[in-house]
């Protein structure tokens, strides 16, 4: 009879898995596309530590929202003894956990640049790790493990919409260059930015902002088709809390709309009820300039995605496949404005170095893939290059026309040459600040 001990021996503990076969290279595929991708928009590859100080993940650094990274049941902590000069020493422990996402650990690096005098904006970055989070074991899938691998994007130091467009545009890229019909893909976007100032205005409490906002990720994603029964329940109770505030009519109105708008522009109407024009405004800026590119995108201001270290716009992309069910938020992301700082002690002050960024769930890309492959023997190749000097860029593009986005057609045109071409993002539009940018890079710049 055999022991208690051994009765599972042989396989991983629950949501854990052991990858072989296709789904394997299918994972594999997947990385190297997006790896070759990202390189050749010019983004820097950043490995981070899988393990982290657990107070890089506390309240204080990433705010109190209620998603399992930021529960403590939520992640796997350890205590890493470090040991000094022997191993019979009294060992010193250090509180630390398993990665449970990547934009943390990436702002954590920048803080430690700029403290040392090291960082250039704007600069980007892209990661391929694994992550964990502890997930309730009823709600593990195969594309949702208490390990799972994010493929993601960082632009750091831009505060300019155009960083928020590329983010975009990027996202949107990589499901195409993994065979993703571009007519199955669809971005959502919100802002985070006007969220927070309705609640400022409607006089909502911290724990009250942290129930509206998960409320509202509920009505964005029920509204994208993943179990759309709760869109009415979920709209219902947020007002109902707005109403205990007893706003101005104006005020409930606002609400109305962030909770019951869907739709490709923001009209006249929305605007003058809702105000806030630099967020409204940029909401269309991006949506148009991706439909001008044949991307479909919606504006949806119930996305405000509930890690609540965004602040500004947020994206999530859904693939819509034709004869099956969509598949919700298979990538997502937003701007940070405000979590750099928090790594840094108070003789920098309140710093906020804008950023902004966006990750692939990998597991859910793998599924897709197959699906669409389904039983057929292909065989995909990706080419990557490593260039072991400084300048991995051959061309920096910018907007010469002073017109946000005019340099995307000329970006598309080099890339279509086999250039590796970075879209200059910098708060600086000036020609100097341009040439400064490529000159940094060791590249070319072309006005666009």
């Amino acid at each position: 009879m055999p022991r208690p001990r051994f009765d599972s021996v042989t396989q991983p503990l629950p949501g854990f898995v052991d990858a072989l076969g296709p789904a394997l290279a299918t994972m594999r595929y997947a990385e190297a596309t997006f790896a070759s991708l990202f390189s050749s928009w010019g983004y820097h590859e950043i490995r981070v530590p899988l393990v982290e100080r657990a107070s890089s993940f506390s309240e204080e650094v990433i705010g109190g929202s209620p998603w399992p990274e930021w529960d403590r049941r939520g992640v796997f902590y350890v205590q890493l003894a470090a040991y000094a000069d022997s191993y019979t020493d009294l060992p010193h422990q250090e509180p630390a956990l398993l990665v449970p996402e990547g934009t943390v650990s990436v702002s954590r690096w920048l803080a430690g640049e700029y403290a040392a005098g090291r960082f250039a904006a704007p600069t980007k970055l892209f990661y391929l790790m694994p992550c964990f989070r502890n997930k309730l074991t009823s709600k593990l899938s195969t594309t949702k493990g208490r390990q799972f691998h994010q493929a993601g994007i960082e632009i750091l130091g831009s505060g300019d919409v155009r960083a928020d467009l590329e983010v975009l545009l990027i996202a949107h890229e990589g499901f195409r260059r993994v065979g993703i019909p571009q007519d199955e893909i669809l971005v959502r976007i919100g802002s985070v930015g006007l969220f927070n100032a309705v609640c400022a205005e409607t006089g909502l409490d911290a724990s009250e902002i942290l129930t509206v906002k998960d409320l509202m990720d509920t009505i964005a994603e029920a509204r994208a088709s993943k179990q759309p029964d709760r869109l009415a329940p979920s709209i219902a109770a947020v007002m109902k809390i707005v109403a205990g505030k007893e706003p101005p009519s104006d005020t409930q109105r606002k609400w109305e709309l962030l909770t019951d708008t869907y739709t490709p522009v923001l009209g006249d109407q929305f605007r003058a009820a809702v105000g806030y024009e630099a967020e409204t405004d940029a909401l269309n800026f991006l949506a148009s300039s991706a439909r001008g590119l044949g991307i479909t995108c919606v504006i949806d201001p119930s996305v405000v995605r509930s890690h609540e270290y965004y602040t500004g716009m947020v994206y999530e992309l859904d693939i819509r496949p034709k004869g099956r069910p969509p598949l919700v938020e298979v990538a997502g992301g937003g701007r940070y404005n405000k979590l750099t700082g928090k790594f840094l002690d108070g003789s920098h002050g309140d710093l906020t170095i804008p950023a902004v960024g966006f990750a692939y769930g990998l597991e859910r890309v793998v599924r897709i893939v197959q699906e669409a492959t389904g039983e057929r023997d292909t065989r995909r190749q990706v080419a990557l290059s490593f260039p072991l000097g400084a300048a991995a860029i051959d061309a920096v593009v910018a907007d010469g026309s002073g017109e946000r986005g005019s340099a995307l057609t000329t970006a598309a045109r080099l890339r279509g040459q086999g250039l590796a071409v970075d879209y200059y993002v910098g708060d600086d539009q000036s020609p100097a600040g341009a040439n400064a940018y490529a000159d940094r890079l060791g590249a070319s710049l072309h006005l666009g």
